[in-house]
């Protein structure tokens, strides 16, 4: 196994946007994997190009039901994908969590795992942070990490067939959305700049942190 970088976005230059664009950006790619809690339709939009080299047949898993994954987000990515699984835990107190981006070529595995979603935020304005590792098949533990990889995830999928779905059509979105689980882009949420306003108590909060990131409006 190999190390390949620290991505640490925001206190870096480097974005996650960046970093998986580079990753997914090769034709060899059999299968990928990406999981993630949160995903908007600006997240979707800046990794479009990377996921045309992924085939339509991988597993993408999307945690929903989180007040973060909305409606329009994965409607783009339904027309990216033959069809992905969206994660609905059941309860509130639990939320599906792992950031996975993750490919197989014949003769290599790479992936990036970390703390990044699918959103703006998330692969460039937020402090965020991951590892991307390689395996090549000469490595010693290259086999047992795939077929622990991609047999986990199939698991996952199998074995919790009420709360991994998989979405075909825009329809099955449309349910998800009259029912709830699915936020609209289009309504305004509050902002975070409310927090720590509260109380009697009043404490001096510190300007903004300064990035090293670009920030995308």
């Amino acid at each position: 196994m190999s190390v390949k970088d620290f991505i640490l976005q925001g206190f870096t230059a480097q974005s996650h946007s960046a970093e998986i664009k580079k990753m997914f950006n090769d034709p060899s790619i059999e299968h990928a994997i990406i999981s993630v809690a949160f995903l908007t339709s600006d997240g979707v939009n800046q990794l479009k190009d990377a996921f045309l080299n992924i085939p339509k047949s991988s597993h993408v898993l999307i945690g929903i039901s989180n007040g973060v994954t909305s409606y329009q987000g994965l409607s783009e990515l339904l027309a990216l994908f033959n069809g992905f699984y969206i994660v609905d835990t059941g309860e509130a107190r639990v939320i599906f969590h792992p950031k996975i981006y993750f490919l197989r070529t014949i003769d290599t595995i790479k992936a990036i795992v970390g703390s990044a979603n699918l959103t703006n935020g998330g692969l460039n304005n937020n402090i965020e942070a991951s590892i991307y590792i390689e395996f090549n098949k000469n490595d010693k533990n290259f086999s047992e990490l795939l077929n622990k990889v991609e047999g986990t995830i199939k698991e996952v999928i199998s074995d919790n067939p009420d709360n991994v779905k998989k979405i075909t059509s825009q329809s099955e979105l449309d349910d998800l959305f009259f029912a709830g689980l699915l936020v609209d882009e289009y309504i305004q949420r509050p902002v975070r700049d409310i927090i720590g306003r509260a109380g009697n108590i009043k404490i001096s909060r510190p300007k903004a942190i300064k990035l090293k990131t670009q920030r995308i409006p």
